[in-house]
């Protein structure tokens, strides 16, 4: 349901990592709580070696099974179970949001080599697409959204003493879906999977009924926001791996 109700990313940008945040052949990259392994893929694809950290059970073997050749291991934003300065770049997708920021962006600047490159990225939705908006509101009628806009987020990160000031890309993202897809992709929401089973499929219906008229093959826009910042040297060169026991 995660892996195929949910977008992946866009290839302008993965060209702008690779034009000015290092992503490259030789290049170690870190997917911290890599869902499925959506982007770790599209990393891997550019040529990095890549490790996925999850710790979702049920996710890593989802991760594994789709993204063989992506090395995936256990571990949390705040107890990443790799050692000191092994990453080149790191990426947070869709993520931040459910993070302690403070002891999570000390344990990505341990994990970077100093002057390594952090990423953090958010798909959104465009509301101002009339269907779009109309799902938005069947979600936001179904509960609470996890996380505020990301605009409003970059205060959590932003200003952070490891990293020097974090520079926003953002573009387009235009993804085809089956309307199968979209309807995975609000079942696939924390809010949505925790509602009662007559609930969920109350929402479900309408996300269906919503969906039916428009075809069977929808471009679902999306606006990919991601921040970019450098670890700055020295910020935790005396830190310690943190074993992980999840």
């Amino acid at each position: 349901m995660y892996e195929r109700g949910r977008p992946d990313y866009p290839d302008a940008l993965l060209r702008e990592l690779a034009a000015h945040w290092d992503l490259g052949p030789g290049c170690i990259a870190v997917d911290l709580a890599a869902g499925t392994g959506k982007l770790a893929r599209q990393l891997q694809t550019a040529g990095t070696r890549c490790i996925a950290v999850e710790p979702s059970a049920s996710m890593r073997a989802e991760c594994r099974r789709v993204s063989a050749a992506v090395a995936v291991v256990g571990g949390s934003a705040e107890r990443i179970p790799l050692a000191p300065g092994i990453a080149d770049l790191l990426t947070v997708a869709q993520a931040f949001h459910w993070f302690e920021p403070s002891p999570a962006l000390h344990e990505m600047a341990r994990v970077l080599r100093g002057d390594g490159v952090l990423v953090l990225v958010w798909n959104e939705r465009d509301l101002s697409v009339d269907w779009m908006g109309a799902l938005d509101e069947i979600m936001r009628e179904a509960g609470d959204p996890p996380h505020a806009p990301t605009d409003a987020l970059r205060a959590s990160f932003d200003g952070d003493p490891h990293f020097s000031p974090f520079t926003l890309w953002r573009g387009r993202h235009e993804v085809e879906m089956q309307p199968e897809q979209v309807e995975d992709m609000v079942a696939s929401r924390s809010y949505v999977r925790v509602l009662a089973e007559a609930d969920r499929a109350d929402v479900l219906a309408r996300v269906r009924a919503l969906v039916a008229p428009l075809g069977r093959r929808l471009v679902v826009p999306y606006v990919t926001s991601a921040y970019c910042a450098r670890a700055l040297p020295g910020g935790c060169a005396g830190a310690e791996e943190v074993p992980w026991s999840g």
